[in-house]
């Protein structure tokens, strides 16, 4: 190990000690703080993030599937999980509220009581560790169109049984769980702004969903299951409301990723072409931000191979995303990083890539982030 690499190791876990630390210390504010202070994450006005009053900054780890284990498993205990997590000095996980898939969502209309059996179980677990929880409530946008029969573009119409069924699902989640004080904040969905604005560059009813007929998908999808920026806009806006209408304080965040290189010309031109310019990015996530949405989402990896592609300037990507976050007054969340498309080319080229995104979050100051992800029960 040479003197540089151990410098940078030794800068890491200098970062990682400190944010343990100061976390140490949220706990405690938690556990002290008078009951006229909201429980989770809440926005100021200027798009700080504050938790028991005080301005907060921390990483969490996407620890995605403790729900759907335990419908999958009504034996399983997501508690050692949330020991694990809890005695790592991790603040909170972002995880899965619902089905990935159509027939685990049914089990929310035809199986409710093991369905809130698995729901209540992480709650309390995490309550009972001092963990803090970033629910997706709609994981996939094609699953409830899928449930009700409908084509995904329903997902933009407020008439629509897709949109009666989501606001129904949302109300009854967040009534039954804005008290715990394990909740620290909203997450719509995973990633929708991914699936817009596609239809005219994917020849052949190319980049739609699943057509996974034994998860409960159906067997062919149309042109009517694409989907647009403005249908996604729409959802947002109607289950965000939803979501205010109960739980008047914390945080709520869409799930989208980082926005695609030519988002704008996506949506404008039906072409991949020209690429985005800043303007354009603040744009896009503005779009998938509405009111009373009050935080930003992205995701962050690599892309390419190491022979093609040279690893991403973080530095400077976030650092613009930080400056849209600052001018539009809402909080960057980077929910998912990591090393991307480098994934199997080597060890050193993936700690390469990832200690670039790390660095790059700390350097500009982001206030909540999470690497993408745990796996084998917090392995």
């Amino acid at each position: 190990m040479n003197r540089a690499f151990k410098r940078v190791v030794s800068l890491i876990m200098l970062s990682i000690t400190i944010t343990l630390y100061l976390f140490s210390g949220y706990l405690s504010d938690i556990k002290a703080a008078s009951s006229d202070i909201p429980y989770g994450f809440i926005i100021d006005n200027n798009g700080v993030v504050t938790l028991a009053g005080k301005p907060f900054y921390g990483m969490n780890v996407n620890l995605y599937d403790r729900f759907l284990k335990h419908l999958q498993d009504p034996g399983f205990d997501s508690g050692p999980s949330f020991k694990k997590v809890s005695d790592s000095g991790i603040p909170f996980v972002r995880l899965i509220f619902c089905g990935y898939y159509p027939n685990e969502q049914k089990a929310y209309l035809y199986d409710k009581e093991l369905f809130f059996e698995a729901l209540d179980n992480v709650v309390a677990s995490a309550e009972k560790y001092n963990v803090g929880l970033i629910p997706m409530l709609v994981f996939n946008y094609s699953v409830i169109p899928d449930i009700v029969g409908e084509s995904c573009n329903q997902i933009g119409n407020p008439s629509s049984k897709t949109v009666k069924l989501a606001k129904q699902y949302v109300n009854e989640i967040v009534t039954r769980y804005k008290d715990s004080p394990a909740i620290w904040g909203w997450d719509i969905g995973n990633e929708y702004n991914l699936g817009v604005d596609l239809e005219a560059v994917s020849p052949g009813n190319a980049n739609l969903p699943s057509t996974y007929v034994h998860y409960g998908n159906p067997a062919q999808r149309t042109k009517a299951d694409y989907i647009t920026t403005s249908m996604v806009n729409s959802f947002y806006k109607i289950i965000a409301a939803e979501i205010r209408k109960i739980d008047k304080n914390r945080m709520i965040v869409g799930g989208d990723s980082e926005p695609r290189g030519s988002s704008a010309s996506l949506r404008k031109l039906g072409s991949w072409y020209p690429v985005n310019t800043y303007d354009d990015v603040k744009e896009s996530i503005e779009l998938f931000t509405p009111d009373p949405i009050n935080g930003i989402t992205v995701h962050m990896y690599q892309y390419g191979t190491p022979k093609t592609a040279p690893v991403r300037d973080f530095q400077s990507v976030i650092g613009d995303l930080m400056r849209i976050s600052k001018e539009l007054k809402k909080p960057l969340f980077i929910e998912e990083y990591g090393p991307g498309d480098f994934i199997g080319h080597g060890k050193d080229i993936e700690k390469t890539v990832f200690n670039s995104i790390y660095n790059s979050i700390i350097a500009n100051n982001v206030q909540i982030s999470g690497p993408w992800i745990c796996y084998q029960d917090f392995g």
